[in-house]
C-alpha cells in the first residue's frame, strides 16, 4: 500500500523521510565496497493504478485520496482497462515485468541480489523458482522480509532452486548422492516479526527452508526493511567476499520449547561442531 520508494510512512511521521523511505537505503549501497559498481532497482507490487489525468501511477490508498466532486461522493470508478497498466495487473505481473526488464538491460555478467517483502518476496521467490534456470547463474543471494511463517517449502517444486534455497538436510534424506555442504548454495534468509534486535536467529527453519532471524521490528511488515536493511547489506557484502559462500544450517533443538522463537546456532545436522564463542 506504500509509494515508490516508500518504506513506512510511519516511520517518515515519527523518525525522518529518509529513514522511513528508500533514501537512507539507496545511501548506504552507494557509499559501500562496491557500490560505484552497483545498480539498484526499486520495485512496487502495489503501485498498480493508472491515474490518466496525472499520468502517473497509483496505489489503492492514493486512488482513494484523489479529488472527489463532494466530500460524501464515492472513490473515482476503476475502469478495468484504462486504469490498469499492460503487463501489471498484478503484483504476479509486475515481479515478472521487473525481471524481464533487469534481464534486458543488466549484462551477462551481472550479479544480483534480492529483496523482498511481504507479499513482494512470495511472488519473487516463486518467480525465480518458475524461471531458476535463466537466473541460477545470475542471482547470488536472496533476503525476504516476512511477518509470517511462510511454508515455501510445501511450494517449491524445481529441485536446483531447492538447494539454493532449503537446508541440506532436506536433500539428505532423500537422495544418497546429494552434494556435500561445499557443493551448495545456499544463501537465503529470511526476517521475520519479531521484539528482539535485528539478527537475533529465530524459529522458522523447518517451514521457510533458509535461516530466519529476527527484523528488529515487532509489530508492523512495512517496518522491516527499515529496520533490518543493514543486516541484510552485509549479509550480502559476506556472501560477495567469501568465495564458494554458503550459510550455515541453523538447526532448532528437539527439546527446545522456548515460545519466543529464539534459536542459538547449531550444526548437528551436519555432523560438526557449533562454532567456539
Amino acid at each position: 500500500m506504500q509509494d515508490l520508494g516508500i518504506f513506512a510512512y510511519r516511520i517518515i511521521g515519527q523518525e525522518s523521510i529518509a529513514s522511513g523511505s528508500a533514501l537512507d537505503f539507496v545511501h548506504d549501497i552507494q557509499n559501500g565496497k562496491d557500490g560505484a559498481d552497483t545498480a539498484i532497482v526499486i520495485a512496487n507490487p502495489g503501485q498498480l493504478l493508472w491515474n490518466r489525468r496525472g499520468q502517473r501511477a497509483l496505489t489503492l490508498s492514493s486512488w482513494n485520496g484523489l479529488p472527489r466532486k463532494t466530500g460524501v461522493s464515492n472513490a473515482i470508478r476503476i475502469d478495468p482497462v484504462k486504469n490498469r497498466i499492460p503487463g501489471n495487473y498484478d503484483v504476479k505481473e509486475h515481479i515478472n515485468c521487473v525481471f524481464a526488464a533487469v534481464k534486458e538491460l543488466a549484462r551477462e555478467d551481472v550479479k544480483i541480489d534480492v529483496i523482498g517483502v511481504g507479499e513482494g518476496a512470495e511472488e519473487s521467490v516463486k518467480y525465480l523458482e518458475e524461471n531458476w534456470g535463466i537466473w541460477d547463474k545470475k542471482v547470488e543471494a536472496i533476503c525476504v522480509g516476512l511477518g509470517f511463517v511462510w511454508q515455501i517449502l510445501a511450494e517449491i517444486q524445481n529441485e536446483k532452486f531447492v538447494d539454493f534455497w532449503a537446508k541440506v538436510s532436506y536433500r539428505i534424506l532423500s537422495t544418497p548422492n546429494f552434494p556435500s555442504a561445499a557443493d551448495t548454495l545456499q544463501r537465503a534468509r529470511a526476517y521475520l516479526i519479531h521484539n528482539t534486535p535485528a539478527d537475533t536467529a529465530l524459529h522458522g527453519r523447518e517451514e521457510i527452508g533458509c535461516n530466519c532471524f529476527s527484523a528488529g521490528e515487532p509489530t508492523f511488515v512495512e517496518c522491516i526493511m527499515p529496520r533490518a536493511y543493514k543486516s541484510m547489506l552485509s549479509f550480502f557484502q559476506m556472501v560477495h567476499d567469501v568465495p564458494g559462500y554458503f550459510e550455515t544450517e541453523l538447526v532448532v533443538p528437539k527439546d527446545e520449547e522456548d515460545m519466543s522463537r529464539v534459536v542459538t546456532w547449531r550444526n548437528d545436522a551436519l555432523g560438526e561442531s557449533p562454532p567456539a564463542a
